[in-house]
C-alpha cells in the first residue's frame, strides 16, 4: 500500500462519511494518481488482480494494488 496527502481530495468524501473508496477508473478521472511499476526483470509473469484508491476527509490517499507475480 502506498499513502500520501493531498488536501484537494478531501472534498471528494461525502460529508456524512469519513472515507471513500474508488476504482482505478474513477480515481483516474477525479484526482492525480501515481504510476507504479514492478521493475524486477527476473519475473516470469506479472498480473494486476485488483486496484483501489481510498481517500479520507483529511486528504489522506491510499493506493492498494494486488498483483500476482511469478518468480520461477
Amino acid at each position: 500500500m502506498l499513502s500520501w496527502y493531498d488536501p484537494r481530495v478531501a472534498g471528494l468524501v461525502p460529508k456524512d462519511e469519513t472515507v471513500r473508496t474508488l476504482s482505478e477508473e474513477q480515481a483516474g478521472d477525479m484526482m492525480w494518481t501515481p504510476d507504479i511499476v514492478v521493475t524486477n526483470t527476473e519475473l516470469h509473469g506479472d498480473r494486476v488482480v485488483a486496484t483501489s484508491f481510498q481517500e479520507d476527509f483529511n486528504g489522506k490517499e491510499s493506493l492498494t494494488i494486488a498483483r500476482r507475480c511469478t518468480f520461477f
